[in-house]
């Protein structure tokens, strides 16, 4: 995967919470360019079926994506880019880090940003709000001095 590619997938995982496997299972009939949404239709939990609306810092990489008559957003040799694959690059480049913690960044810059913890927990597909903050959340914290 070419670098470029490798760094939108970061991006898009970075501006919707989605978990790696919800976005290596997205199909392009999921994503919703005209409402601006992706709906989420196969996930790990129940509470994972959800619709995500889609940032405006994002959305080129979406049509881009879209547009290529494939079935699932990303493919490769018409292919479904597997968990392993994706894994292995992932690894190579960012040893010190999981895939996850994209979701742990996109909840902090959520709750930053003001976001209501409920909207924060539908967005990312969560039946608890303490699991939320407890364990996904990073502020920091600045004190003057």
């Amino acid at each position: 995967m070419a670098i470029s590619g490798f760094f939108n997938i970061l991006k898009i995982l970075l501006y919707t919470g989605m978990r790696i496997n919800e976005l290596l299972n997205l199909k392009i009939v999921d994503i919703d360019l005209k409402e601006r949404i992706i709906r989420i239709n196969k996930s790990k939990t129940k509470n994972g079926i959800r619709i995500i609306p889609i940032h405006k810092d994002i959305i080129d990489i979406l049509i881009d994506y879209s547009s290529n008559n494939n079935v699932y957003l990303l493919e490769k040799n018409n292919k479904r880019i597997e968990y392993m694959n994706f894994y292995k690059q992932f690894k190579r480049r960012f040893k010190n880090h999981t895939i996850h913690e994209t979701r742990h960044t996109f909840i902090t810059r959520c709750k930053e940003c003001g976001v209501d913890l409920h909207i924060i927990k539908l967005l990312i597909g969560h039946a608890s709000k303490d699991l939320t903050l407890d364990i996904y959340t990073h502020i920091d914290i600045y004190l003057d001095t």
